[in-house]
């Protein structure tokens, strides 16, 4: 979760399986226009939905993951003018549950800025091009200059920029962005649902009767859900997937984004913004000599 590059101490905290071993966070985003048509048309019908589910399980499963401390942050995001109308609004619910490794102090997460950026972080900066100590919180450190970028560019390079495995949410106030996604090997959890009228990203997955939506968010890059509205047909997702090191060899992207992200609009950058941390190697064969 944010903090260490050293072992627990305690062994307590050691029992069971290590993937027990991470925090554990949760994003529930409402809102009428996040309903895709099925939903509408099925709505009366629906045996269940993510809106449902019981949200208690989910943080229990949660729980396991980060003892220390827990938070949950409601946040509202009010309609804006659209083409003389009103878009909808939204509501979005943060949960973190914290295992404190790293830093003189606990950070209670969701960790959130005077401007009312809010991130859910779920990793470990073990280096790269961030200045950081054994002192140093990553969630503190972390929110910080991702409150303080202008633009996706700058928040892509802060990203980036972590060498570690990672796992993230965070919300860009000003801008209504949502931002999401995996380090590029996928170490640390993150899964996906849309259903009624709800999209939720969790550390871990809570059964739906007679559902099947969660899938795991693809480690093909850097995600965000844009609820700002720039148009009638609701959100839409950019996606930033890793440019490769060397553009020779290009990084695999799957073809099936659009089903991932459960119907939403996906659009991709018109130039590269975040950059692989893989080099190339491997890539000739060595000449013979003799011994």
């Amino acid at each position: 979760c944010a903090h260490a590059r050293t072992l627990l101490s305690d062994n307590r905290r050691i029992k069971g399986d290590f993937g027990a071993i991470m925090c554990g966070i949760l994003c529930i985003v409402e809102g009428k226009c996040l309903q895709c048509r099925e939903d509408e048309i099925n709505s009366e019908n629906s045996p269940s939905s993510l809106a449902d589910v019981d949200r208690g399980q989910i943080e229990q499963l949660l729980s396991r993951r980060g003892p220390d401390s827990h938070d949950t942050l409601h946040i509202s995001v009010p309609p804006l003018p659209l083409d003389g109308a009103s878009s909808e609004g939204y509501s979005l619910m943060l949960c973190g549950h914290v295992l404190h490794m790293r830093g003189a102090e606990l950070t209670s997460q969701p960790s959130r800025d005077p401007a009312g950026n809010t991130l859910l972080w779920n990793g470990e900066v073990f280096g790269g091009d961030l200045d950081t100590s054994a002192d140093d919180n990553d969630t503190v450190m972390l929110l910080r200059m991702m409150g303080a970028a202008s633009g996706a560019r700058e928040l892509l390079h802060v990203i980036q920029s972590v060498r570690g495995p990672w796992a993230f949410i965070f919300w860009k106030a000003d801008s209504r962005q949502l931002w999401f996604g995996r380090d590029i090997f996928g170490r640390r959890s993150l899964l996906w649902c849309r259903d009624g009228g709800t999209f939720t990203l969790s550390s871990v997955a809570a059964p739906l009767d007679g559902i099947n939506q969660w899938s795991d968010v693809s480690a093909d890059g850097v995600y965000c859900l844009c609820l700002a509205p720039s148009s009638r047909q609701g959100p839409t997702v950019h996606h930033y997937p890793w440019t490769p090191f060397n553009p020779d060899h290009p990084i695999p992207v799957r073809n099936h984004v659009d089903d991932m992200v459960m119907g939403f609009s996906v659009t991709l950058p018109s130039s590269p913004l975040i950059t692989s941390p893989l080099t190339g190697f491997n890539r000739t064969i060595p000449h013979e000599t003799n011994a």
